[in-house]
Protein backbone atom coordinates (compact mmCIF):
# COMPACT_ATOMS: atom_id res chain seq x y z
CA UNK A 1 0.00 0.00 0.00
CA UNK A 2 2.77 2.41 0.96
CA UNK A 3 4.67 1.63 -2.29
CA UNK A 4 1.54 2.30 -4.35
CA UNK A 5 1.06 5.65 -2.61
CA UNK A 6 4.70 6.60 -3.27
CA UNK A 7 4.28 5.58 -6.92
CA UNK A 8 1.10 7.66 -7.31
CA UNK A 9 2.70 10.70 -5.65
CA UNK A 10 5.83 10.34 -7.77
CA UNK A 11 3.72 10.11 -10.92
CA UNK A 12 1.75 13.21 -9.92
CA UNK A 13 4.95 15.15 -9.22
CA UNK A 14 6.42 14.09 -12.55
CA UNK A 15 3.25 15.11 -14.39
CA UNK A 16 3.14 18.47 -12.64
CA UNK A 17 6.77 19.19 -13.50
CA UNK A 18 6.12 18.29 -17.15
CA UNK A 19 3.06 20.55 -17.15
CA UNK A 20 5.11 23.37 -15.62
CA UNK A 21 7.68 23.11 -18.40
CA UNK A 22 4.92 23.14 -21.03
CA UNK A 23 3.33 26.23 -19.46
CA UNK A 24 6.43 28.34 -20.02
CA UNK A 25 6.64 27.54 -23.75
CA UNK A 26 4.66 29.04 -26.62
CA UNK A 27 4.87 28.97 -30.41
CA UNK A 28 5.69 32.37 -31.85
CA UNK A 29 2.59 32.08 -34.07
CA UNK A 30 0.42 31.87 -30.92
CA UNK A 31 1.78 35.01 -29.22
CA UNK A 32 -1.04 37.41 -28.47
CA UNK A 33 -0.59 41.17 -28.38
CA UNK A 34 -1.57 40.99 -24.70
CA UNK A 35 1.29 38.57 -23.92
CA UNK A 36 3.75 40.63 -25.96
CA UNK A 37 2.80 43.71 -23.90
CA UNK A 38 3.40 41.74 -20.69
CA UNK A 39 6.83 40.65 -21.99
CA UNK A 40 7.70 44.26 -22.86
CA UNK A 41 6.68 45.41 -19.38
CA UNK A 42 8.84 42.71 -17.78
CA UNK A 43 5.81 40.94 -16.30
CA UNK A 44 6.78 37.57 -17.77
CA UNK A 45 9.50 35.91 -15.67
CA UNK A 46 10.46 32.91 -17.80
CA UNK A 47 9.17 32.05 -21.26
CA UNK A 48 10.46 29.96 -24.16
CA UNK A 49 9.24 31.11 -27.57
CA UNK A 50 9.42 28.41 -30.24
CA UNK A 51 10.14 29.36 -33.86
CA UNK A 52 9.51 26.49 -36.28
CA UNK A 53 10.57 26.02 -39.89
CA UNK A 54 7.96 27.61 -42.15
CA UNK A 55 6.39 29.89 -39.53
CA UNK A 56 5.37 33.17 -41.17
CA UNK A 57 5.68 36.25 -39.00
CA UNK A 58 4.21 39.66 -39.79
CA UNK A 59 6.67 42.54 -39.44
CA UNK A 60 5.56 46.16 -39.39
CA UNK A 61 7.84 49.09 -39.99
CA UNK A 62 6.83 52.39 -38.51
CA UNK A 63 8.50 55.72 -39.14
CA UNK A 64 7.75 58.82 -37.13
CA UNK A 65 9.40 62.07 -36.30
CA UNK A 66 10.21 65.43 -37.85
CA UNK A 67 11.56 64.04 -41.13
CA UNK A 68 9.56 60.88 -41.89
CA UNK A 69 6.21 59.36 -41.10
CA UNK A 70 4.68 56.01 -42.03
CA UNK A 71 1.82 56.23 -44.49
CA UNK A 72 1.01 52.56 -45.03
CA UNK A 73 1.00 50.06 -42.20
CA UNK A 74 0.64 46.79 -44.13
CA UNK A 75 2.91 44.14 -42.69
CA UNK A 76 5.54 42.29 -44.64
CA UNK A 77 6.11 38.67 -43.71
CA UNK A 78 9.31 36.90 -42.79
CA UNK A 79 9.53 33.13 -42.88
CA UNK A 80 11.48 31.08 -40.35
CA UNK A 81 14.16 29.04 -42.15
CA UNK A 82 15.31 26.86 -39.22
CA UNK A 83 13.82 25.78 -35.89
CA UNK A 84 15.09 27.81 -32.94
CA UNK A 85 14.02 28.86 -29.49
CA UNK A 86 14.30 32.10 -27.52
CA UNK A 87 14.23 32.04 -23.74
CA UNK A 88 13.14 35.28 -22.11
CA UNK A 89 14.26 35.19 -18.51
CA UNK A 90 13.87 38.51 -16.74
CA UNK A 91 15.76 41.00 -18.89
CA UNK A 92 18.03 38.41 -20.53
CA UNK A 93 17.46 36.78 -23.89
CA UNK A 94 18.98 33.37 -24.62
CA UNK A 95 18.77 31.30 -27.79
CA UNK A 96 18.85 27.59 -28.56
CA UNK A 97 18.81 25.58 -31.76
CA UNK A 98 17.66 22.40 -30.00
CA UNK A 99 15.32 23.74 -27.29
CA UNK A 100 17.59 22.40 -24.54
CA UNK A 101 20.96 24.16 -24.58
CA UNK A 102 20.41 27.91 -24.27
CA UNK A 103 23.19 30.46 -24.70
CA UNK A 104 23.22 34.25 -24.94
CA UNK A 105 21.84 35.31 -28.33
CA UNK A 106 25.20 36.80 -29.33
CA UNK A 107 26.92 33.42 -28.84
CA UNK A 108 24.53 31.64 -31.23
CA UNK A 109 23.79 34.19 -33.95
CA UNK A 110 24.99 37.52 -35.20
CA UNK A 111 22.70 40.12 -36.65
CA UNK A 112 23.19 43.15 -38.81
CA UNK A 113 20.90 45.97 -39.91
CA UNK A 114 21.81 47.73 -43.15
CA UNK A 115 20.28 50.94 -44.37
CA UNK A 116 20.90 51.91 -47.96
CA UNK A 117 19.61 54.10 -50.76
CA UNK A 118 19.79 52.08 -54.00
CA UNK A 119 18.92 53.49 -57.44
CA UNK A 120 18.77 50.24 -59.42
CA UNK A 121 15.04 49.69 -58.74
CA UNK A 122 13.91 53.03 -60.13
CA UNK A 123 10.56 53.13 -61.90
CA UNK A 124 10.11 55.82 -64.52
CA UNK A 125 8.53 58.97 -63.04
CA UNK A 126 8.69 57.40 -59.58
CA UNK A 127 11.60 57.63 -57.16
CA UNK A 128 13.68 54.57 -56.47
CA UNK A 129 13.22 52.89 -53.13
CA UNK A 130 14.44 55.79 -51.04
CA UNK A 131 15.38 53.64 -48.08
CA UNK A 132 16.09 49.92 -48.00
CA UNK A 133 16.31 48.26 -44.61
CA UNK A 134 17.95 44.84 -44.59
CA UNK A 135 18.10 42.78 -41.41
CA UNK A 136 20.34 39.75 -41.63
CA UNK A 137 20.86 37.12 -38.98
CA UNK A 138 23.49 34.40 -39.35
CA UNK A 139 24.39 31.46 -37.14
CA UNK A 140 27.86 31.45 -35.68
Amino acid sequence: MFKKMIFVLSTLLLCSSVMASVDNSIRVTKLSSNLIKKIQKGEVEDLVVEFKLGDRLPVNLKAEGDLFESVDSNPTFVEVKKDFYLNIKGSSLNMSLDGVNFKPFTKVAKSKLSISTPNDNAIENYPASAINLVFSSLLM
